[in-house]
Order: C-alpha cells, then structure tokens, then sequence
C-alpha cells in the first residue's frame, strides 16, 4: 500500500465522524451562494431573526395569563428560513402553537 492509500484511508475514517458542532443554535444553513446573499443579508435576513428572538424571549417571560402569540416569532423565524429554530420551538410546545 502506497503512502496516498493510507493518507485516502485516513481521510475517509475521520470523515465518518459525527460530531457536535459550537456552532449548533449559532449558525442559520441557507442554500444560496455567498456573493448572491451579501446584499440582502442585513435587511432581509438577520433583522426578521432578530425580530424571531426579541418575540421568542417576550414569549417565553409571559405570565400564564397572557395571550401566546408564538405565531409572530415563528412567522419571522420563517421568513428568515431559519426552519431549525422553528422546528425547536414546535417541538418545546409539544406541536401545539397555542
């Protein structure tokens, strides 16, 4: 076996390795190339997850006896495509958008 082999056979064991990322809750995945996405990131994109995490924080401080309006911090989650964060608050309120 050559030295390449061993380097190839190297690379393709710690490829196979899952691990846990800082990044995981830091970082929004979103299918667009770079270049395209400069532009509008600001205006489009971190004021609506803002706008999600300023509601989600207002939502989640509310007495009992107020009125849940997760729908607006879902919404700008949404807009923003950051599904993963969506999924996570569906899921903390067991499916149920109250």
């Amino acid at each position: 076996m050559s030295g390449f082999e061993d380097n190839a056979s190297i690379i393709e064991r710690k490829s196979n390795v899952t691990r846990t990322s800082s990044l995981i809750d830091r970082v929004i995945r979103l299918p667009y190339n770079f270049e395209k996405l400069v532009d509008v990131l600001y205006d489009t994109y971190l004021l609506k997850v803002r706008k999600g995490i300023e509601q989600e924080r207002v939502e989640n401080n509310k007495t009992e006896y107020g009125i849940p309006r997760w729908h607006e911090c879902l919404d700008s989650f949404s807009q923003s495509e950051y599904f993963d964060k969506v999924e996570v608050i569906v899921n903390k309120k067991n499916g149920w958008l109250g």
